[in-house]
């Protein structure tokens, strides 16, 4: 950013957990951005969020945002079915757009945005901030460095318990946006595809209802380019963020939740030689100093969304990439939709055949409320 410039003036759509736990927290420390407006239907939470970081400028809806002029550019945070809606009038008021993921819940929603980004003179980005997790980046320059040779399958986990009775409703159903898969899987059929350079051909998943749907979802997928990859997702469970590349050179293991967990073991090596665990050791004395300071700021988690933030800043300064793409956004949305209809029939789904929409969860064999008393 060249020294001088005015900060960018964001405002920022909705006012919920993302908002209010992670991209207002770590924009207080972005140089260059200033979130000076807030809209959300829900006054209570408005005034509530606008007070604790100190934000006058209030609107219930988007239109009443986008009326203040001084806008540079717009975070969509809402629910994911009300993405594309308020997403459209962002870009064609022809600012700026951040829109969390997923794009949005159809693919007919994600060609429309696709066409008025095109005819929009803002950058846009979709919020895949895991692209920008530091052990995803030396992972992905590892990758092509060449260093794991030839690449034979990529494995993830992730994690995120929810507390039911704190859900607001639309967590509750798929076709809304809420689940593990259009929630938190979608993060990682994205980093399949940036890890590995290719696309999803096929995909097969499992899904375990509760009185959410898709509280647990097993995935296994086929690449375009002949990798093999597997997802392990869950809203019951303990936080867990881990990413696992295999290759006939070495596999690199990431546990993104921990200042040392990133490791690599070449081929032959494994993590129970001594040799390997003495390695681990002086690793982790090295990056200690580090990682405690990195734990002040939220650790490499909260890091990914303030380096999402500066990428994006420094694309609309006309010196940076702006990172996932709505290209990106459209298709790990074919692979949510795909991962659905599997779910849903049992059957492994090809890519190109997935519905153009999200489906309802097939709920077969259990008698549990959908909705909590």
């Amino acid at each position: 950013m060249t020294a001088g410039r005015s900060p960018l003036k964001i405002g920022l759509v909705g006012c919920g957990e993302v908002s209010r736990f992670k991209h207002l927290v770590v924009l207080r420390n972005v140089a260059g951005i200033e979130v000076v407006a807030l809209a959300d239907i829900d006054a209570g939470r408005l005034r509530s969020v606008g007070e604790q970081f100190g934000i006058t400028s209030r609107y219930p809806d988007i239109a009443g945002l986008l009326e203040h002029s001084p806008l540079d550019g717009i975070a969509v945070c809402v629910p994911a079915h009300s993405h594309a809606p308020v997403a459209m009038a962002v870009l064609r008021a022809g600012k700026h757009l951040f829109v969390e993921k997923p794009l949005c819940l159809s693919l007919n929603e994600a060609d429309q945005l696709r066409n008025a980004a095109a005819a929009s003179p803002g950058k846009v980005t979709v919020g895949f901030h895991m692209r920008f997790h530091r052990m995803i980046r030396a992972a992905h320059r590892m990758i092509r460095s060449g260093a794991l040779g030839v690449i034979e399958s990529i494995r993830t986990v992730w994690n995120s318990p929810r507390i039911t009775h704190q859900n607001p409703e639309w967590r509750f159903r798929r076709e809304h946006g809420g689940g593990v898969l259009v929630e938190i899987a979608v993060h990682c059929f994205d980093l399949w595809r940036f890890l590995l350079d290719s696309e999803v051909s096929e995909i097969y998943a499992a899904s375990r209802h509760g009185v959410r749907d898709d509280e647990s979802l097993a995935v296994t997928g086929k690449m375009e380019n002949g990798m093999l990859a597997s997802g392990l997702f869950s809203e019951t469970t303990p936080h867990e963020i881990e990413v696992e590349i295999c290759g006939t050179a070495g596999r690199i293991r990431l546990g993104c939740l921990r200042f040392d967990g990133f490791q690599f073991l070449a081929a032959g090596a494994a993590p129970g030689q001594p040799a390997e665990r003495l390695r681990h050791i002086r690793d982790f004395i090295r990056e200690l100093p580090s990682g405690l300071l990195s734990m002040r700021r939220g650790g490499d988690y909260f890091d990914s969304y303030r380096a999402q933030w500066v990428e994006f800043r420094n694309a609309i300064r006309g010196n940076g990439t702006g990172g996932a793409t709505i290209k990106d956004g459209r298709r790990s949305l074919e692979i949510v939709l795909a991962a659905a209809e599997s779910a849903n029939t049992g059957l492994p789904i090809q890519i190109s055949d997935a519905p153009s929409v999200l489906h309802p969860a097939v709920r077969t064999g259990t008698s549990a409320a959908l909705f909590p008393a």
